[in-house]
């Protein structure tokens, strides 16, 4: 004999299992949502990427927690009015070997990074590429829709994720050249298979005519901050939306955000950083000399996180920039790496919060049943929930390690109940026992989850549990 339908459901819609978040969760200013954590990983000469130390440079990088490295191949054009571009010294200068970036974009994949290529183009006499102005734009654009084809199908070869088609080419990519990269766009989606980005200069969100045809909108972000030699936190979280100095006054991220409604795409950072330096928030493009402060640069970094940290329409960072030496950085360099100063502990940190695979396990009740009439006598009832891991990592040795009810109904299984392991999106079914007492036709029940991710770090469902 068993309970009427009826009786059953609402049974069922009286027990309940709580749902809590993770032990440790994080706090709206702690959290980071960026599913690209990543560092620029440039090198200017033919073969640096082919040293070992390379490889040690990047198994530091990944054990920063980043998850993505930007490689950097660099040519040159003799000069701002040149139509053609080419590997500076025949291949034996400044420019990485196709071998080279082949072998740092494996170097890189083998650590469990995801690789953006991004071919830069320089100038010989050390003009900016921002003031390029071919004499022949056509004859330009053929030569570089050639060289960045070639390094389109290198990244499709060594299954690149992401690949840039140009950087910070302002002269080149108002209206007047949108053809011109409909053209370039089109030879490199016919060798390359992933998504695309350009990593345009901030001022290019007035007028990059291109963006539809990007799958992920890049900028090189380099605001002023500060005009202070060293700022408060407080003070360089407000220059990004309230900057008033010597640039003039300013919501930098007020146009970012109008820009990237108009493309409705997602907003990547390929460039983002700081020196270690005093005045590190002034002029944060400025490489030229400085006294170090890597105190400075650590706070500038920890307030680009508490500010980007959840912006819906940011998809990530790649900081500017990591060397691909092993004897780069440490207290007293004042050039742009982290490396063995504050600012990498301060990445670290956060990092550590996005690594967390953020699971979380529910239980809810799947059926709830007097298996016989013999359980019905004995007021056994059995509850049958659905245990479901909706986060984004894997749940290793879920165990149900407490029950709790109240009128007077008490748990009859044993404890712990082995509740196996979960990918993401998958659930099962664990059954529990209860005695309910006559007389009582309803009760709360709680279900103490506990488990882990892959990493070894360990939760709690709900997260207050009793001893």
């Amino acid at each position: 004999m068993k309970r009427t339908a009826a009786t059953l459901a609402l049974l069922a819609a009286l027990i309940s299992a709580i749902l809590m978040t993770p032990t440790g969760a994080l706090a709206t200013d702690g959290a980071i949502s960026w599913p690209i954590r990543g560092f620029n990983y440039p090198s200017w000469w033919h073969d640096e990427y082919l040293d070992q130390g390379s490889g040690v440079s990047l198994s530091r990088m990944s054990a920063s927690g980043a998850n993505w490295v930007a490689i950097i191949p660099s040519q040159y054009m003799d000069s701002v009015t040149s139509d053609t571009m080419a590997p500076e010294n025949g291949g034996q200068g400044r420019t990485a070997s196709d071998d080279a970036v082949a072998k740092a974009i494996d170097d890189a994949h083998a650590r469990g990074l995801k690789v953006m290529l991004k071919p830069h183009i320089d100038i010989s006499d050390g003009s900016s590429r921002w003031d390029i102005r071919p004499r022949h734009p056509g004859i330009w654009f053929s030569n570089y829709g050639r060289m960045i084809a070639g390094y389109a199908n290198l990244a499709e070869t060594h299954h690149v994720e992401l690949f840039s088609v140009g950087t910070e080419l302002v002269t080149l990519t108002d209206a007047n050249y949108y053809n011109n990269w409909a053209d370039v766009i089109s030879g490199v989606r016919s060798v390359y298979s992933g998504p695309i980005t350009y990593a345009g200069s901030t001022t290019e969100c007035d007028y990059l005519s291109f963006g539809g045809l990007l799958d992920y909108l890049g900028l090189d972000v380099y605001f002023p901050l500060s005009d202070k030699a060293e700022p408060t936190l407080e003070e360089l979280m407000t220059g990004w939306t309230d900057y008033h100095g010597y640039y003039g006054d300013a919501n930098w991220l007020a146009p970012i955000e109008q820009w990237q409604a108009h493309w409705n795409k997602p907003v990547v950072f390929t460039e983002l950083g700081y020196r270690s330096v005093k005045y590190a928030g002034l002029s944060p493009w400025d490489w030229s000399n400085g006294i170090y402060d890597g105190d400075n640069q650590a706070r500038a970094y920890e307030a680009a996180f508490r500010v980007l940290g959840n912006k819906p329409w940011l998809a990530g960072v790649f900081w500017w920039d990591w060397m691909p030496g092993e004897d780069t950085g440490g207290p007293g360099n004042t050039d742009y790496t982290i490396i063995d100063k504050p600012a990498e502990a301060v990445v670290k940190t956060w990092y550590s919060f996005a690594q967390a695979p953020l699971l979380e396990i529910s239980t809810t009740e799947n059926l709830v049943d007097w298996n016989s009439y013999a359980d019905y006598l004995e007021r056994r009832l059995s509850v049958d929930y659905l245990v479901e891991n909706s986060g984004s990592g894997q749940a290793i040795e879920i165990n149900a390690t407490g029950i709790s009810a109240n009128n007077g109904v008490s748990p009859q299984t044993a404890l712990p109940v082995d509740m196996g392991s979960l990918d993401p999106g998958n659930g099962r079914v664990a059954a529990v026992v209860y005695h309910v007492p006559v007389g009582i036709a309803s009760f709360r029940a709680t279900i103490y989850v506990e488990c882990q991710d892959g990493a070894g770090q360990h939760y709690r469902f709900p997260d207050q549990q009793p001893e």
